[in-house]
């Protein structure tokens, strides 16, 4: 699953989203994360570097997201969702997920948003976000994940383990977590806590497939989930693994798109016809700032 499924995306994707064709392109993106305890609320700093796409189509979405629409991600994409339009009609049997929605967006507010030319002159985009009442959100999560795995795998199908579940115990452990309510997610002190239920011994098979398959297996479009982790327990027929530690609270992921460096100018030319200014590469300062982050380094 990558970034853009979890946090911000994941956490709301699980509970609605949409698909549409992508407003523009990028050549990488960097995304930021930070739990501040003192007032339950995570930091979301999104920067996307080398924008590249159709100059009309490009600067409406930059405007639109310089102006704080609650569009993830800014440039649409396959997958979406817009917090700014969630009062549809609701599908029956869907009440409570859209209840959790509705909840869920009210929790979302846009801090900073600023259209930039990075270091290297590239046209750049950068958001942060605050998602309030954090562990509230956590538990909408949680709740969702295990709906829609309740009564999940055909006990007729003979059992295939595979990545994460080695063995039929922990397969009945998933099982068990699902149907219970268990906290998948959750956190403790300024950590993030992932807990997936498995024994011991799938536990080491775990390690042992992340060891030796899991940086032959990611791709760039994927983040480096286990270069971030902070700490790992296994204890007690669970696997705890823990993000934003001390001295790392900031949780930083990288994702390489593949599209070609061009020329930015038309776009630029089209955000000016909007009104929307263009700022140089210490945009970035007051974000980072926020993040408790240095500011960034100047272009040499």
């Amino acid at each position: 699953m990558s970034l853009r499924s979890l946090a911000l995306a994941t956490s709301v994707l699980i509970l609605a989203a949409t698909s549409c064709e992508s407003a523009y392109h990028f050549e990488r993106e960097e995304l930021l994360f930070r739990y501040t305890p003192k007032d339950d609320s995570l930091l979301v700093l999104e920067v996307e570097h080398g924008i590249s796409g159709k100059p009309e189509t490009a600067a409406d979405a930059l405007e639109s997201g310089v102006k704080g629409r609650r569009l993830y991600p800014a440039e649409g994409g396959f997958i979406n969702i817009d917090l700014d339009k969630t009062d549809t009609s609701v599908e029956p049997g869907k009440e409570q997920e859209h209840a959790d929605l509705l909840e869920f967006a009210h929790s979302v507010q846009v801090v900073d948003a600023r259209v930039f030319l990075d270091d290297q002159g590239r046209l750049s985009f950068l958001r942060l976000t605050r998602l309030s009442k954090f562990r509230r959100m956590l538990e909408l999560v949680n709740a969702q994940m295990n709906r829609d795995h309740a009564g999940e795998g055909d006990p007729a199908k003979p059992f295939e383990p595979r990545y994460p579940i080695f063995d039929e115990a922990t397969r009945d452990l998933f099982k068990a977590a699902w149907s219970s309510g268990h906290a998948w997610l959750r956190i403790e002190g300024e950590a993030f806590v992932l807990d997936a239920p498995m024994t011991g011994s799938n536990a080491a098979r775990c390690l042992d497939w992340l060891a030796r398959e899991a940086d032959r297996t990611r791709v760039e479009e994927e983040p480096d989930w286990i270069g971030q982790m902070t700490s790992l327990e296994i204890a007690k027929g669970h696997a705890l693994l823990r993000y934003g530690e001390a001295p790392k609270q900031v949780i930083r992921f990288e994702v390489k798109e593949k599209h070609e460096p061009a020329d930015s100018a038309p776009i630029q030319a089209a955000l000016k016809e909007r009104g929307v200014a263009v700022g140089d590469w210490s945009a970035l300062s007051v974000a980072q700032a926020k993040l408790g982050l240095p500011p960034p380094a100047r272009p040499k």
